[in-house]
């Protein structure tokens, strides 16, 4: 299950105000236990603790992931769509935001505000990029 994006900014906070005293004979597994045990349950309900949240971010935590690519690639096609909504006549303005979870391809959310200058609704624009764009990352 993705993680909300409330979620992630609530384990992002808890991991921030969390020290672990680390030496070589703390193993990996050791890292995990105290990582769910002190940052992941506090946070996320219980129904969602299937054990893939904790083994995708220790994965990211030792740079076994470049989400670089995927920060990048994201922030391409979400400046695209902004561009064709404006370029089409649908507003004067616009921003697309897009959140994405570690190891999930798929975006948590798109967000989309074309300010007042708009001729049909934000949610309407947001379904057009949806269509329209292919947010996932490969």
């Amino acid at each position: 299950m993705p993680l909300t994006h409330l979620l992630a900014i609530k384990v992002g906070d808890r991991l921030t105000e969390s020290s672990f005293l680390l030496n070589e004979t703390v193993t990996n597994e050791k890292i995990a236990e105290e990582l769910k045990e002190h940052v992941i349950k506090p946070v996320i309900p219980p129904q969602y603790l299937d054990g893939r949240f904790v083994m995708v971010a220790l994965m990211e935590m030792q740079g076994l992931q470049d989400h670089t690519k995927a920060d990048r690639s994201g922030a391409y096609i979400v400046r695209q769509a902004a561009k064709s909504v404006v370029a089409s006549g649908l507003a004067q303005r616009c921003i697309v935001l897009v959140s994405y979870a570690i190891g999930m391809p798929e975006p948590l959310s798109v967000f989309v505000d074309a300010y007042e200058a708009r001729k049909i609704s934000n949610r309407d624009i947001q379904a057009l990029i949806k269509d329209k764009f292919d947010c996932c990352q490969s």
